[in-house]
């Protein structure tokens, strides 16, 4: 497999390009608290989950799972564990991991 990113944010259309390749996601966002371009999540080859802020206007932070907060540095990969929450802008996601044959909210 190969790593392929998912670039978050408040509307993708809009320059800067994303990364080349990667598949964008924009959220709702009334509030405007996300950047264009907020955040990457990759997953890598060996199923390893990395985060980096892309230069986001309000940062992101990660609490792990043990409660440790973190402020991303701007164009850094951090590399994340499974139960940990991503905070992007007004948003927060939890990173969890599905099997692959397991529908996703919303699929048949």
């Amino acid at each position: 497999m190969t790593a392929r990113a998912v670039v978050v944010g408040r509307r993708t259309d809009q320059p800067p390009p994303p990364p080349a390749g990667a598949v964008v996601v924009a959220l709702d966002d009334p509030g405007r608290s996300l950047s264009r371009h907020h955040v990457s999540v990759v997953i890598g080859a060996d199923g390893g989950v990395w985060v980096t802020d892309l230069g986001s206007g309000n940062g992101t932070t990660l609490v792990s799972t043990t409660g440790e907060v973190t402020e991303l540095e701007a164009h850094s990969p951090v590399r994340v564990r499974v139960g940990s929450l991503l905070s992007i802008g007004d948003h927060a996601v939890t990173v969890v991991r599905r099997r692959p044959d397991t529908p996703t909210h919303g699929e048949a």
